[in-house]
């Protein structure tokens, strides 16, 4: 803690696979903001454009370490982490640009809220400015996750403080030793659902997630995504939600969720094979059959949420994050499906 106003330090760090375009807006945006005390940190995850260059170039005062393969956003932010030296960590894409004094609610909230895990901003989209990239996650009974305010334009229905599910990996803070204590991001999964496995052993610690109006950023979007094909897009996006729902949900929430979750993707899964997009189906296929090796990976993982880190139960915590009454549930399944639709379509 800082010595004046007692302001933590903030590390602030960005994953960045051949983001180029997106860097100079980002960091620029960053090193201007309001916040006195942070540090930002770039790891280059095997990037093949000039991404290396123009840091080094334009942006002298960022710390930049440089993964010579590509390892994924979960192990590169790890390496993150690993190299700093924030007592909040924050956690940002590189195809974001924050407002001045983003950092301030983020940070007073987390400071005068001990039970406040995590917290996101409120995230616009960087194309649109009068529409929302996301306010909040919340979980539905099938597994998924609904993203609320997604696509619609920002008013005063979207300045209250809420709680959260999940933080939106693009931008969100949490304290340096309970992200340790919980073990950080899985490294297991690459990309795809991490902040959302990260963010359920929140919960099962006894804290909380918080969606903070007050703090704005914008958010391109998919800015690494034209590094992946359609194929792995769908395939790290199921097998990694999967294996959370296994390691997470107490047993009798897990008796009621996956059988569930398998009707939606067995649906979707034939579905795609009549409309001839057949590595969709196969992305699903091979999503199962990961976890399915990872078994004993996944037992162990569930002994240590369950028995070390597990301080409340499944029903506190559903009880205000799963709002959905049965007419919506198809409406649910139509989100998801086009979601896997869009997704696949390059």
């Amino acid at each position: 803690m800082n010595k004046i106003n007692n302001l933590p330090t903030v590390s602030i760090i960005i994953d960045n696979w051949n983001g180029s375009r997106f860097l100079p807006g980002c960091l620029k945006s960053v090193i201007n903001q309001n916040y006195p005390f942070f540090e930002v940190i770039v790891i280059d995850d095997g990037s093949t454009d000039n991404s290396t260059e123009l840091i080094r170039n334009k942006f002298p005062g960022v710390k930049l370490i440089i993964n010579k393969e590509h390892k994924g956003f979960a192990i590169a932010n790890m390496i993150g982490v690993s190299n700093s030296k924030g007592e909040f960590l924050l956690f940002l894409n590189n195809d974001t640009t924050v407002t001045k004094d983003f950092l301030f609610p983020l940070v007073d909230l987390m400071i005068n809220n001990l039970k406040v895990g995590a917290v996101q901003p409120k995230i616009k989209s960087m194309v649109y400015k009068d529409i929302l990239d996301e306010v909040a996650n919340y979980l539905t009974p099938f597994g998924f996750l609904y993203h609320y305010g997604y696509g619609q334009k920002d008013s005063n229905l979207f300045n209250k403080r809420l709680i959260t599910f999940s933080p939106k990996g693009a931008c969100f803070l949490t304290k340096r030793e309970l992200f340790l204590s919980l073990g950080g991001f899985d490294t297991d999964f690459y990309c795809y659902f991490e902040e959302s496995d990260f963010a359920w052993r929140v919960w099962l610690s006894g804290h909380i997630i918080n969606y903070e109006p007050k703090s704005v950023i914008y958010h391109f979007g998919g800015g690494s995504l034209y590094n992946q094909t359609s194929f792995n897009r769908e395939y790290f996006s199921t097998r990694n939600r999967l294996s959370s729902l296994l390691e997470n949900l107490s047993f009798f929430w897990l008796v009621f969720v996956i059988p569930l979750h398998f009707i939606f993707l067995t649906v979707v899964f034939v579905s795609f094979i009549l409309r001839g997009k057949y590595l969709v189906s196969l992305s699903i296929l091979k999503a199962f059959l990961w976890n399915f090796n990872r078994l004993k990976v996944i037992l162990k993982n569930r002994s240590y949420a369950q028995n070390i880190i597990r301080k409340t139960s499944d029903y506190k915590i559903f009880k205000n994050l799963m709002k959905f009454p049965p007419l919506d549930y198809f409406k649910q399944f139509l989100f998801y499906y086009r979601s896997v639709d869009n997704r696949t379509k390059k």
